[in-house]
């Protein structure tokens, strides 16, 4: 099954439909989208969020209660303020608290979110997570916010993680492919066309020719503008496909975070064409063609979703 995060950040009734519609073959995880918010200067007011979960929350497989990205006491407030109204969402230990409430806190609802993965280090959030895990004991589920170090995240005790740089081909213009010994590797588009094809990083090549492409179509400049970005979204969405097969592999929940339909039908087209040995990338343009039409009906949505999950759990080869 493939996993998703979306955050009450982004959520609209459009995209409330598509939840609704892919239960069963998508395992929703809702964050409140606090740390977003905070960089926009847009609080989430924690009286919304809770109202909001009363009619919503059985849509999800857990959701994180609404932190204040570097403030304890307020974080504890949000906190105090959901279960106070019945709610039993997953704590935030935010990257300054001390573990040791940790216990404490994971009663709530058996589990727990540690920030910091995507701005702490590794040598540092890792031990931190082993510290924590030492206070909870083993029977609690530690989820890493935004934890998306490559296969390093296998060698700690994490039992699931986000990330949101799956769209990095979309967003940055990396070309990106899947390494077993290290993780996702990444190089930008528009050094690779003033790199000759021989230097190109070797795990590049490769999987530039499992996308089908000829040295003529990698090195066209204007056939790379016309499409370019489409296409390197969906071989970076690939892998990370593989990544979170990687990961799952040991026991560690890969959850692709998406901001909203445009992510969403991506890594679903993706999915859906995602091999062992690459991608479809020419059966991916047609595809992402009927966009409008699959995002428009939930019928169609529904069947679309399920054999893009079926087929990257068969992958996976997992249950």
């Amino acid at each position: 099954m493939i996993n998703m995060l979306i955050s009450y950040h982004y959520m609209s009734d459009t995209f409330l439909e598509v939840i609704r519609a892919t239960q069963g073959h998508i395992r929703w995880l809702l964050d409140s989208g606090a740390f977003t918010a905070h960089t926009l200067n847009r609080p989430i007011k924690v009286e919304e969020y809770i109202e909001w979960l009363h009619e919503n929350q059985n849509l999800f497989w857990q959701y994180i209660a609404l932190d204040a990205p570097g403030d304890v006491e307020q974080t504890k407030k949000n906190l105090k303020a959901m279960t106070d109204a019945g709610l039993k969402p997953m704590p935030v230990l935010v990257m300054n608290e001390h573990t040791d409430k940790a216990k404490e806190l994971s009663k709530i609802s058996g589990h727990l979110c540690m920030a910091g993965g995507v701005s702490d280090s590794i040598e540092h959030y890792a031990p931190r997570m082993a510290e924590l895990r030492r206070v909870v004991g083993k029977d609690v589920w530690i989820h890493g916010l935004g934890f998306g170090r490559g296969l390093k995240v296998c060698n700690t005790q994490v039992d699931s993680v986000d990330v949101s740089s799956w769209t990095c081909g979309k967003r940055f213009g990396h070309f990106s492919w899947f390494e077993s010994s290290r993780g996702v590797r990444n190089f930008h588009w528009q050094k690779a066309l003033e790199t000759p094809f021989a230097k190109l990083p070797a795990g590049m090549r490769a999987n530039m020719m499992q996308l089908g492409l000829t040295k003529t179509d990698i090195m066209n400049r204007d056939a790379m503008s016309k499409g370019g970005l489409s296409m390197l979204a969906m071989q970076a969405t690939h892998a990370y496909l593989q990544f979170a097969g990687a990961l799952e592999q040991k026991n560690v929940r890969f959850i692709f975070a998406v901001s909203g339909a445009g992510d969403f039908y991506q890594l679903l087209v993706a999915a859906q064409h995602s091999t062992n040995h690459g991608i479809k990338w020419r059966k991916c343009q047609t595809d992402w063609s009927g966009y409008k039409e699959i995002m428009g009906d939930m019928s169609k949505l529904t069947e679309v979703t399920r054999l893009a999950s079926e087929n990257v759990t068969k992958q996976w080869e997992i249950q």
